[in-house]
């Protein structure tokens, strides 16, 4: 993950943590990559997302994403496109960050009869 400005320019870290992570996405200008996190994550944050290559074919889409090949010229095509873009709108196709609070009103009036805590495999 290369991204943090240290002395003498950028750095590159190998790992950091999800929180530190999130908070790269929200500051970033642009993703570029072939990483899971710019089709799913950064949708959430509005943050253009340059997909490099076919590493992520089947998995849907989101507005923020462009597709290009792994060639240089496209791929910096693509960066300026974004840089000049901006962040899109917040819309991702993979939620919108709120089902932990949507299941935990379902659960809270859900029934907690005998028939709902015995658990039953049928194979």
């Amino acid at each position: 993950v290369a991204g943090y400005e240290g002395r003498g320019g950028f750095q590159v870290a190998q790992h950091i943590t999800r929180d530190r992570y999130l908070s790269w996405l929200a500051q970033a200008d642009v993703l570029a990559g072939n990483s899971s996190s710019g089709i799913i994550e950064a949708a959430s944050f509005g943050l253009p997302v340059v997909n490099v290559g076919d590493r992520q074919n089947g998995r849907e889409r989101n507005a923020n994403t462009d597709d290009v090949e792994p060639v240089r010229g496209p791929i910096e095509a693509a960066v300026r496109r974004a840089l000049r873009s901006g962040r899109r709108p917040v819309a991702n196709v993979y939620g919108d960050g709120r089902a932990a609070e949507r299941i935990a009103a379902l659960l809270a009036t859900l029934p907690l009869t005998g028939s709902v805590l015995k658990k039953s495999n049928a194979y």
